[in-house]
């Protein structure tokens, strides 16, 4: 009888011991795959319940390193860095003379992976394939465009070329810094009367 309640008191204590070893293994494995890595090429946006400096925030953006995802109340989403061809065709640009000109401009844009413009970008772009990322910025890129060239006469943007190119992208970069996007570079390909 001795030797049969020793048999079941060793029976439980392992029964104990491997639910309680079980248990930890689960909970580490849980822990472990809350875990994520962000690569060097894409932005990780984290977002539900986000907190910063005790503040509640949309987003959370993390280039490289590791984040860990609090469970049930928070989620992640990458953006991509790579960059992004444009060729913005414009034919209805009027100038200060009402002059009518077609503008060929082929860029290079990317998400911007700076604070705190990367933040715009998770507010903003996170969701966007990258056709709707070139739809939007060929939009923001002409109304900016024709911006600087209703200022000036076809005579002004040819005679300062480098000036009109210089204030196009310092107009095109702030408003694309608006939605998360940068400038990487730009080619006027062609500006002429019509």
């Amino acid at each position: 009888m001795i030797g049969m309640n020793i048999l079941v008191d060793s029976i439980e204590i392992i029964t104990i011991s491997v639910t309680l070893v079980v248990i930890v293994v689960l909970t580490i494995v849980f822990i472990l795959s809350r875990l994520k890595k962000c690569p060097p090429d894409k932005l990780m946006v984290i977002y539900g319940k986000v907190t910063v400096q005790g503040k509640q925030v949309s987003a959370v953006v993390v280039h490289g390193g590791v984040k860990f995802i609090t469970p049930f109340v928070q989620a992640y989403q990458f953006l991509d860095l790579k960059p992004i061809s444009i060729n913005v065709e414009d034919k209805n640009s009027i100038t200060r003379t009402n002059e009518e000109l077609e503008i060929n401009v082929a860029m290079k844009i990317a998400i911007s992976s700076e604070s705190p413009t990367n933040v715009n970008a998770a507010e903003r772009l996170l969701g966007l394939k990258t056709y709707e990322i070139q739809e939007l910025a060929t939009g923001i890129l002409i109304g900016q465009i024709r911006r600087t060239v209703v200022k000036l006469t076809f005579t002004e943007i040819i005679n300062d070329r480098d000036g009109f190119i210089e204030s196009s992208l310092n107009i095109c970069e702030e408003v694309l810094n608006k939605v998360g996007l940068r400038v990487i570079n730009a080619n006027f390909k062609g500006i002429k009367k019509i």
